[in-house]
């Protein structure tokens, strides 16, 4: 009956109709159950299954019945779902086997020859995956897994010396050996084999990653034939699992990352993982109390805490015969914290810092150099802008003593560098306040503005020393 739907998914036309629909579907159910009950019952009988087999029997005496059950036969072997299954089965049946079971196999094969359909098949098959990027780069890295694992190589040896020490091996037998005498002066007669072989035995020769040719090389490590092919294989991206946290991330080839943030690089390298690393924390005794306590080797601390250090300390000068109050240390250390202390040593550190002798003494013992961007700045800058960062020249500004990278002569100004690392997390306009509260004018450069804009770095100098 035809009816009005309000949306395409609406079959029937009321309630009812889809009752009755739903109770049949519920019928057809019951009814395949029953009837494969019954089915089974009837094969757990004799009587059953001798009358069949006698009626399949004359069927099939008929040659047109005999000739429709192989052309369904045909049918169902070419479904790819059948191939498929047939080969997980043949690969599970020869994962299974023992080696003597293999090897017996293989001398059986050994003597048949494959004809020249099938041989073109396969080469044609195998070209066209080799084609493939992502199989050709599988297929390389897990041969070179494999054999440079010590199963494999194992496996290997118990392999040929099972094959060569069995005198009933056909390759124990002259007529196999001259048959492969035959058959490679056939092959090195050609000219392409004869070069592919000694490509492959060279060791100046080697197999490009990303387009698969053979090329010549002049060390190992060159992977790629050409400038085009390396440039590709460099910017490919791979999934890389990262070694702490086990999280999937992309990464370029030729970085080689291992880790997917900072974050777990550091985590990773602490502990056993570290290269400095020396066993952890060693248990030392206290001489004072006589208990165990533990400490990171290479530190000086003796004692487990301050009170056992001070109350050893008054037993050995009292032994050594030194005249020494229980609450001398104490009072010491309690008179080192005071602030009034600390501002007596820092106007003593002031009044050192200001005698030029002092500063070259500390600089010669702090040996510091200037870095790779400070020294391109100095090449391009005039002579009046000159490096100071070797702590040849000190301002205290209030908080702390600043030494500049450069300075420029006759004028107070100051130029900073900042490397795009180590003051990431640094704001430059807080330096620049800093030494304006003292009188001085603050210029700041980024390392990637050096490497990158040096026209723009040289005209930024220019206007701010006032040289036209």
């Amino acid at each position: 009956m035809e009816f009005e739907s309000r949306h395409k998914n609406q079959k029937l036309c009321s309630r009812k109709c889809s009752g009755l629909a739903r109770r049949g579907i519920l019928f057809l159910k019951e009814t395949k159950i029953k009837m494969s009950i019954a089915g089974i019952k009837r094969t757990h009988n004799i009587e059953w299954k001798r009358e069949h087999g006698e009626k399949i029997k004359k069927w099939y005496q008929n040659p047109e019945n005999r000739k429709k059950m192989s052309k369904a036969m045909l049918e169902a072997q070419n479904r790819p779902e059948v191939k498929l299954k047939k080969s997980k089965s043949r690969k599970t049946w020869y994962q299974n086997l023992s080696i003597e079971a293999k090897n017996k196999m293989r001398e059986k094969h050994i003597g048949k020859k494959q004809s020249l359909e099938t041989k073109k098949k396969n080469s044609i098959a195998s070209k066209k995956m080799w084609q493939d990027r992502k199989y050709r780069e599988k297929t390389i890295k897990n041969m070179k897994i494999v054999a440079n694992t010590l199963e494999h190589k194992e496996k290997m040896r118990q392999k040929t010396k099972a094959t060569w020490d069995n005198p009933n091996s056909i390759f124990n037998t002259q007529e196999y050996r001259e048959k492969l005498g035959i058959i490679s002066k056939k092959r090195w007669q050609n000219s392409e084999y004869r070069e592919k072989m000694l490509a492959m035995n060279n060791p100046n020769y080697n197999i490009c990653l990303e387009c698969g040719k053979r090329f010549r090389t002049s060390h190992k490590k060159q992977i790629c034939c050409s400038k085009k092919c390396s440039n590709i294989n460099r910017r490919k991206q791979l999934e890389v699992k990262c070694l702490n946290c086990g999280k999937l991330f992309e990464s370029v080839l030729s970085r080689n990352s291992k880790f997917c943030s900072r974050t777990c690089s550091v985590e990773y390298k602490i502990g056993e993982n570290n290269s400095h690393w020396k066993g952890g924390q060693i248990e030392k005794i206290c001489p004072n109390c006589e208990e165990n306590f533990k400490v990171y080797p290479g530190s000086i601390t003796v004692c487990c805490s301050k009170e056992c250090a001070y109350e050893w300390v008054v037993k050995t000068e009292k032994l050594k015969g030194i005249p020494q109050s229980e609450n001398h240390l104490k009072n010491r250390i309690i008179a080192m914290n005071k602030p009034e202390y600390k501002q007596k040593q820092s106007i003593s550190s002031k009044k050192r810092w200001l005698d030029s002798e002092y500063v070259k003494k500390m600089m010669k013992a702090n040996n510091r150099k200037p870095t790779n961007p400070e020294k391109v700045f100095d090449e391009i800058t005039p002579v009046i802008v000159r490096y100071v960062g070797n702590r040849g020249w000190n301002r205290w500004t209030g908080k702390q003593y600043r030494n500049p990278d450069f300075k420029i002569t006759g004028q107070n100004k100051v130029i900073e560098i900042y490397g795009d690392y180590w003051h990431r997390n640094d704001n430059p306009e807080d330096l620049i306040q800093e030494y304006k509260d003292i009188g001085l004018d603050c210029l700041v450069f980024w390392e990637h503005e050096i490497y990158d804009d040096i026209n723009r770095v040289l005209k930024k100098v220019n206007e701010f020393v006032e040289i036209k």
